[in-house]
C-alpha cells in the first residue's frame, strides 16, 4: 500500500543536462562585436580575443573554463543558457588548449586547439619594406616590449640612425631630426638562447633600439653581457634585397654620432601583421 511521504518524491528536481555544442574565439574589437557567421579570423599574439561558448543550459550550474595560453580570462556580462561569452589577452603561441568542465565535478564538456602563429611586424621604410617574424617563446619579454613600440607608434618617423657597413642596421634610436626618442624604462636583458646570426634582429638597447644582424655576429652574443635576439627577418630575397641595399648606403658622422646614412632612411610605419 502507499503512504504519504514513502515512495517517489512528488515534486523532483531534475538535473538539467549540459550541452556544449560550439566554441568560437575571434578578434575583440571595442567599437565593433564580430559577426557569428565570420570565420577564419587571424588570431595575433598579444591581441584581446573574445570566446563565446554556444549550447544548451549552460547556465544550469556554474562552468570552468581552462584556457591557459590566454590571461586576464573573465566574463564580462551574465551569460545566457544558449551563450556564454568570455574575454582574454593571447599570450602564447602554437595550438593553444582550451576545455569547458562542469565546475562541481569537472566534467568534461568541451576540448580543443586554438591556433595562434609566430607573429609577425612590417616595417615601412623610405627603402622599402622589411617583415619580421617575433619568437615569444624564447623572449616574451623582449617580444613583448618591442610589440609594445610597434603599437604605439614609437617608431614612426623615427631614422635608421647607423649603418655598420656588412656588420648591422641600427634603428629606434633618434628622429628625423637627430634627436632622441623619450622611451619607457629599461626592460631587464632576457637570455634567449637565439644567435646574432645574419637576418636575426636584437636588442641594441633595454628600451627601444633595435638591430638587423647583416652578417654572422655570434661574439654579440656575450659581448657588453649580450645582446638579445627576438625574431629574425623573414627569410625570402626582397627582404633581404633590403636589408643588403641599407646596408651598403654611404655614411657620415654627425656630431657625436657615427656611421650615419648621409640620405636619411625613415620608417614611416610600423605595424603588427599577424
Amino acid at each position: 500500500m502507499w503512504r504519504r511521504g514513502l515512495g517517489l518524491n512528488p515534486d523532483p528536481i531534475v538535473k538539467k543536462s549540459i550541452d556544449v555544442t560550439s566554441v568560437n574565439v575571434k578578434p575583440f574589437t571595442e567599437n565593433e562585436k564580430p559577426k557569428e557567421e565570420e570565420t577564419g579570423q587571424t588570431l595575433f599574439y598579444g591581441g584581446k580575443v573574445i570566446v563565446t561558448i554556444n549550447g544548451k543550459n549552460l547556465d544550469a550550474e556554474p562552468l570552468t573554463v581552462r584556457f591557459p595560453g590566454c590571461s586576464g580570462l573573465e566574463e564580462p556580462a551574465e551569460g545566457t543558457g544558449e551563450k556564454r561569452v568570455y574575454t582574454c589577452t593571447l599570450k602564447k603561441i602554437g595550438y593553444l588548449s582550451f576545455t569547458v568542465l562542469t565546475t562541481a565535478e569537472l566534467s568534461l564538456l568541451w576540448a580543443s586547439k586554438v591556433p595562434v602563429p609566430y607573429p609577425q611586424v612590417t616595417m615601412y621604410t623610405s627603402m622599402g619594406r622589411i617583415f619580421f617574424e617575433l619568437d615569444p617563446d624564447k623572449a616574451p619579454a623582449t617580444v613583448d616590449n618591442f610589440l609594445r613600440y610597434v603599437k604605439e607608434g614609437f617608431y614612426e618617423k623615427t631614422i635608421v640612425h647607423r649603418v655598420i657597413s656588412a656588420n648591422a642596421i641600427l634603428f629606434g634610436s633618434l628622429d628625423e631630426k637627430m634627436k632622441p626618442v623619450p622611451t619607457h624604462e629599461p626592460i631587464e636583458l632576457e637570455k634567449t638562447g637565439l644567435s646574432n646570426l645574419r637576418g636575426t634582429i636584437a636588442m641594441a638597447s633595454a628600451t627601444a633600439q633595435f638591430f638587423i644582424n647583416v652578417s654572422d655576429n655570434q661574439f654579440l652574443d656575450t659581448q657588453d653581457g649580450g645582446y638579445a635576439v627576438f625574431g629574425n627577418v623573414i627569410p625570402d630575397t626582397s627582404n633581404l634585397n633590403v636589408v643588403d641595399e641599407i646596408s651598403a648606403v654611404k655614411t657620415k658622422t654627425v656630431g657625436t654620432y657615427t656611421e650615419v646614412p648621409v640620405t636619411p632612411i625613415t620608417i614611416t610605419r610600423m605595424e603588427q601583421t599577424q
